[in-house]
């Protein structure tokens, strides 16, 4: 697949600067490639870059770089691809001087530039570009965007639960209310007297779910004794139906979503009502953790302490894919998941579960469709079967491919050990870490 971003680096240290760009660029699928080239040091290099990007594919280029930051202008100097120059904190003016490097370009070579240290506008900047042209780019947009909406509606539900006061249009009870025994109304009713199901969606998305071109929304949801079945195309997902989910998670409650192993049954992660739901519908016993299922390495690390050597190897090289891997987490991420020192965390090769997962801007915990002892289920019936209303939504993609569940690998001590042998086998493993497997 050709690269359609190419961003370029003064220095290997810049890398890390730059990491919230690649975790993006990764989560939503889009292709790139990076280069190292020193505007000063190694101009000749910078150009050779440069003079094959278009023919390879690239159509917006994100240079990055500290104190004078020249790279951007020099780039923006050589090629008619428009630029995104990201202003680097490396220097002791707290890249300021970054800044205003790339702001003050001269006439005719323009420019684009974000904040400092904001490689993720840069990265979101690049595919607003790429996106005039390419509608499923607009589309992975159009998730993003949505995640943040579902985000903010979940701020106000909970700004007005702890302080009811404050509600747009709340209505102070009288004196003589307050005296009556009577409860007074629950604050609820005061905020939004309109039933709050189904969740408002936005106008793009409920024009999307109206497009008779969609064969992921021609198929109607099916509900019954067993529960809701929302039909979802396994590699172009509706945004109404994600939407859903989302606010079906937001809310505390627990569905059925496909990944690229097994479905798997889950819930918000950073919800312990939700979680202990989800282990009453699993039958699973308590000192036996969930997985955590997340969309991005930028999550993974939130989630995790200092990783060890060769980690960042698997990554790269499994992720996204059917690699669980056990990890020492931060002192207080997950309790209602894990109260011990450790987290199994897995970015499923599913558009459905990382879109889902990237809407609601949280991990998920997951576990697969199934009471505890029993086989997998493999199709959204044979969950429906099992656990009725028990669940909130079911995801249908289809027959759950044949892989069986993903591989188990520990990480807390060196050599790793593997927990569980799944697709990616001890031999897939061993290729990539060597001394360092167990």
């Amino acid at each position: 697949m050709q690269p359609l971003i190419g961003i370029v680096l003064g220095s290997y240290n810049d890398v890390k600067r730059m990491q919230a760009a690649v975790d993006r660029l990764t989560a939503m699928g889009v292709p790139f490639e990076m280069c190292i080239a020193s505007a000063h040091r190694t101009p000749d290099r910078l150009a050779q870059w440069l003079r094959g990007a278009q023919e390879r594919g690239v159509r917006v280029v994100i240079a990055g770089a500290g104190a004078s930051a020249h790279l951007p202008g020099v780039v923006a100097s050589k090629t008619l691809l428009p630029v995104i120059g990201v202003p680097f904190n490396s220097s002791p003016l707290g890249g300021v001087d970054a800044l205003y490097s790339i702001v003050q370009m001269p006439p005719g070579i323009p420019v684009a530039t974000v904040g400092v240290d904001s490689s993720e506008n840069a990265a979101l900047l690049a595919l607003h570009i790429l996106g005039i042209s390419d509608p499923e780019i607009r589309e992975k947009l159009r998730v993003f965007r949505a995640k943040w909406h579902a985000k903010i509606e979940e701020q106000n539900k909970k700004l007005y639960a702890d302080i009811p006061h404050a509600s747009p249009g709340y209505a102070a009870p009288s004196d003589s209310a307050r005296e009556r025994p009577a409860a007074p109304a629950p604050p609820a009713t005061a905020v939004s007297p309109a039933p709050t199901k189904p969740p408002a969606v936005p106008a793009s998305s409920a024009q999307t779910a109206a497009a008779p071109s969609s064969p992921a929304v021609a198929v109607p949801a099916r509900t019954g004794k067993t529960g809701k079945i929302r039909p979802v195309q396994a590699d172009m997902p509706d945004v109404a139906v994600i939407e859903e989910a989302v606010d079906v998670l937001l809310d505390g409650g627990v569905i059925a979503l496909p990944t690229d192993t097994v479905y798997g049954l889950a819930a918000d992660a950073t919800n312990p009502v939700a979680v202990a739901k989800l282990y009453e519908i699993k039958k699973r016993s308590a000192d036996k953790p969930l997985a955590v299922l997340i969309d991005s390495t930028r999550m993974f690390r939130t989630l995790v302490t200092e990783l060890p050597q060769g980690v960042e190897a698997l990554l790269e090289r499994h992720w996204p894919g059917p690699l669980t891997l056990v990890a020492r987490k931060r002192k207080a991420a997950l309790q209602a998941i894990s109260r011990d020192v450790s987290l199994g965390l897995r970015m499923p090769d599913s558009v459905v579960a990382l879109g889902l997962i990237s809407m609601l801007g949280r991990p998920v915990a997951a576990t697969s469709a199934n009471l505890a002892g029993q086989a997998p289920a493999r199709t959204a019936q044979e969950i429906a079967e099992r656990f009725g209303d028990q669940l909130d939504l079911i995801l249908d993609a289809g027959p759950a491919p044949e892989t069986g569940d993903s591989t188990v690998l520990s990480l807390l001590e060196t050599p790793f050990r593997i927990l569980r042998e799944g697709p990616v086998t001890r031999a897939i493993l061993q290729e990539t870490l060597e001394n360092l497997l167990d």
